[in-house]
């Protein structure tokens, strides 16, 4: 069922959720009910916090409104430290492209979620949230936010049409399938890669993006960690692991497809000249397998399957992936509402599925959910327009379990200092391994260069935290 909303604008939008609110919160003072406001910072994006969720919320506590502080990827952390500096009242803030999120935990800007988690994780657990988004991890020893949104584990997407046009066997979206491995995937891409007589890469046969994703990724899948153990105990980067056997031999494994086998080529941009959606590049390794049927070409048929298992590790690990986070501000008035409406976030707003607003159908939490019901709609949509290489109970199969049981929380966005120094090709991991997958640097220098240059960027993050 799609639920329509009939706003021309944003700013009626705004107006809609507004007067609804206030309807709803005299119809609670009606009830005797206290009312409540809650302020939330957040991004500007629509799939943020879209306007249906905040009136199905309303609509289940008639005395509560909500105001919303919103702002653009550029200007959310400036939002919210003008808020705080102006004394105004916050209750929760939302993490996507807040730039300073776990620093603002470290500050203790934030709440204490713990005591709520314990309390309801029976009935988040009965209700399909994981366990280990209940368990994420801590800053100063505090669980200060909680993902209500999170792509699934990193996965192999592939170009099925191109598969059977070079007569490579489709893998499986199967976890427990061992067949798929780093090897079988190289043997796989030198069959799939297009190259001029010059021997230039036009299509890759693989594409991977030299993300922190990828690259905590990888040296997990090796046996491997980019930071001491330690740094999952109390959410601070404190030192860096880059230079270690093992890391030196999983991201050797990036270098090797550009630089020796030529089945990738890391100097295209992103998004030019090797886009997998287009039919650019044959396949990629990506958080989420978020299908989107608005970019993916129809002419093609689409694959899903696990990131390629290393051969001499006996299993897949979880992987890292991206989160939308929500937390309860320090100075909240009314924290346990807020909690509500976060516990609410989690888990029965997935059952809006899909709706309209604007003149475009969204879905609520598409391929970012915590909650199976969103994975199940996700295939269900995706199936609709798209022709797909597996039946769509495999693949709601698979990613309900990459979800569940081969997902793990990112460094990037959830740990001081994992952003700064692994996350892009402006940190130091990023930056060098770019360098060494373009074959401008050995890789063991590059590793040695970028764990010098991480304790420097945490040295002065430490200074003026």
């Amino acid at each position: 069922m799609v639920h329509r909303l009939s706003s021309r604008s944003s700013k009626t939008s705004i107006f809609l959720v507004t007067l609804l609110s206030l309807t709803l919160a005299l119809s609670g003072l009606a009830h005797g009910a206290t009312p409540i406001t809650l302020t939330i910072v957040v991004r500007n994006t629509y799939e943020d916090m879209p306007e249906p969720v905040l009136q199905r919320f309303m609509e289940l506590h008639p005395n509560v409104r909500f105001e919303l502080i919103r702002g653009t990827s550029t200007t959310i952390d400036e939002k919210l430290t003008t808020a705080l500096a102006a004394g105004l009242p916050l209750d929760i803030a939302i993490s996507m492209s807040m730039r300073g999120w776990v620093s603002y935990a470290a500050q203790g800007l934030f709440r204490d979620l713990g005591p709520y988690i314990k309390a309801d994780r029976q009935e988040l657990e009965r209700k399909g949230v994981p366990a280990f988004i209940l368990d994420g991890l801590k800053v100063n020893g505090k669980t200060t936010y909680i993902p209500y949104s999170i792509w699934s584990s990193l996965i192999t997407i592939y170009n099925a049409t191109y598969f059977d046009e070079a007569g490579v066997v489709r893998p499986r979206p199967v976890y427990d399938d061992n067949n798929w491995t780093w090897s079988e995937m190289i043997q796989a891409a030198k069959k799939l890669v297009r190259t001029t007589p010059e021997g230039v890469v036009t299509r890759p046969g693989i594409r991977f993006a030299l993300d922190d994703l990828v690259l905590h990724g990888v040296s997990l899948a090796w046996g491997g960690d980019l930071f001491p153990p330690e740094t999952y105990v109390t959410g601070m980067v404190k030192g860096v692991t880059f230079d270690t056997p093992i890391n030196r031999r999983a991201l050797s494994s990036l270098v090797e497809l550009s630089m020796e086998h030529r089945v990738t080529n890391y100097t295209l941009p992103r998004s030019g000249g090797n886009s997998v959606p287009a039919g650019q590049a044959a396949m990629m390794i990506d958080a989420g397998g978020k299908i989107d049927p608005a970019t993916y070409q129809h002419n093609f048929v689409w694959g899903m399957a696990p990131y390629p298992k290393p051969d001499e590790v006996a299993s897949r690990v979880p992987m890292p992936s991206w989160i939308r986070a929500a937390a309860i501000m320090d100075r909240s008035a009314n924290p346990d509402m807020a909690w509500k409406f976060i516990k609410f976030l989690l888990t029965d707003a997935y059952e809006l599925g899909e709706f309209e607003s604007e003149g475009r159908i969204h879905t609520w939490n598409l391929y970012r959910g915590v909650n199976p019901a969103i994975w199940r709609n996700y295939i269900t949509v995706i199936s609709r327009s798209l022709e797909l290489a597996h039946s769509p109970a495999e693949l709601t199969s698979f990613v309900i379990q990459g979800v569940g049981q081969y997902t793990r929380i990112a460094a990037s966005n959830s740990l001081v200092g994992g952003g700064e120094t692994i996350h892009g090709t402006r940190t130091p991991l990023g930056m060098y391994m770019q360098q060494a997958c373009e074959g401008k640097m050995p890789l063991e220098e590059a590793l040695s260069r970028a764990e010098k240059d991480a304790l420097i960027v945490l040295e002065d993050i430490y200074r003026n935290l």
